[in-house]
């Protein structure tokens, strides 16, 4: 069997069997780098993909100065961390954020189990309601701790406008006034 300088040699002269040869020896070590970026809710086929180009265009740019897989190593780290680094950007928060019709079925089930059949999650739960509503409590004023008992009883903007004697419009602008204070608290 030939040694990668050989092979590498008649890769870059576009040798098929050549590069099928060394893609055969060093899949392994794409897909291992490739599954220990993948975050868990990509897919690790963009990952693998990503690394078989990084391979690809590692063979073209090679300079026989170093091994290779030490040079492979090296630029599969780099692009697949600045893949990984591109797919958390901002703009691609959306995507980032969003769950699979499956993954959400499973996880929706398996909440719902847990809360059904472990009746500690339920009084945990509580509590920390209660911790924070009354840590939100502290920082309301009398009539904004009015409307939020109004709210927790599913009273309607209207209706809440007509206990209080306060116009909808100042209901709503208590309501934001409270979403302030809370959001500077959580």
């Amino acid at each position: 069997m030939p040694d990668d300088y050989e092979l590498l040699y008649l890769a870059q002269e576009k040798n098929e069997d050549a590069i099928d040869t060394l893609l055969k020896k060093y899949y392994n070590k794409i897909w291992y780098k490739s599954a220990k970026e993948c975050s868990k809710f990509r897919d690790i086929d963009d990952y693998i993909n990503e690394g078989l180009l990084c391979f690809y265009q590692t063979i073209d740019s090679y300079i026989d100065n170093t091994k290779f897989s030490t040079y492979l190593n090296k630029t599969l780290d780099n692009r697949l961390i600045n893949y990984k680094k591109q797919l958390e950007r901002k703009k691609h928060s959306v995507l980032n954020n969003a769950i699979l019709i499956d993954s959400y079925e499973e996880i929706n089930d398996k909440s719902l189990m847990d809360y059904k059949s472990d009746p500690i999650l339920i009084i945990e739960e509580e509590d920390n309601y209660k911790t924070l509503r009354k840590k939100i409590i502290d920082v309301l004023t009398a009539e904004e701790e009015l409307v939020l008992s109004l709210i927790e009883q599913n009273f309607t903007i209207k209706e809440i406008s007509n206990i209080t004697d306060n116009k909808t419009k100042k209901i709503y602008n208590t309501i934001r006034n409270m979403r302030l204070k809370v959001s500077k608290i959580i």
